[in-house]
């Protein structure tokens, strides 16, 4: 399996290690059904299926004709292209781990306390959220002049996301893990292409 190679060579201490907080949280979601009930809701807000419709609404409200004023319209410009960039890492961000799932096909924990759809390896929510929040703070700082406690506020919210995937243990920790690095991973991608973009645009003007 595609998923013990992406382990390594200490494969089987990791997946002990893993086995540990899911079987716990396992356990306990058992014995407390709030505790069930906190993580899904916050799994369920959430979602990666929430960050794509959110994704889509921003895309399609960018050509929305609306009377505006001057002020307003100059606004709405400004942002626009942040917003259809934004939609775009969203979207793909957010079906990359899918496509990973499709290879790896980790199986779930096996006290996992809800029902989840498909394998384990990456978690979608885990790179759904990171690549919403962390990318919206690279793409939406410069245009803002965000600094500081929104960058704090969205890591936050990227590990409340984490924590409740693995207290629901319908993920492994690894999986979480998995999924940050992945959109991660993406964001840095994206960021370079963009960079060479303009780059060459530079030299072409």
């Amino acid at each position: 399996m595609l998923g013990a190679a992406w382990l390594g060579p200490g494969q089987t201490t990791v997946l002990r290690l893993d086995e540990v907080p899911a079987d716990h949280f396992g356990t306990l979601a058992a014995r407390a059904p709030w505790w069930t009930t906190l993580w899904f809701v916050v799994s369920a807000i959430l979602s990666p299926w929430a960050w794509r419709v959110a994704a889509i609404v921003c895309a399609v409200g960018v050509f929305l004709p609306l009377r505006l004023s001057a002020d307003q319209a100059r606004r709405r410009e400004a942002v626009r292209l942040p917003l259809l960039v934004w939609s775009g890492l969203v979207l793909v961000g957010s079906t990359l781990p899918n496509l990973v799932k499709l290879a790896v096909d980790r199986p779930r924990p096996e006290l996992a306390s809800v029902a989840a759809f498909g394998s384990s390896f990456p978690s979608p929510h885990a790179a759904a959220v990171t690549v919403a929040l962390i990318g919206g703070w690279l793409v939406f700082a410069p245009v803002w002049r965000l600094h500081g406690w929104p960058a704090w506020l969205a890591v936050a919210v990227v590990a409340l996301v984490c924590f409740a995937r693995v207290a629901l243990a319908v993920h492994y920790v690894t999986d979480v893990v998995g999924g940050v690095g992945l959109s991660l991973t993406f964001l840095a991608a994206s960021l370079l292409i963009v960079s060479a973009v303009e780059a060459r645009s530079a030299r072409a003007a």
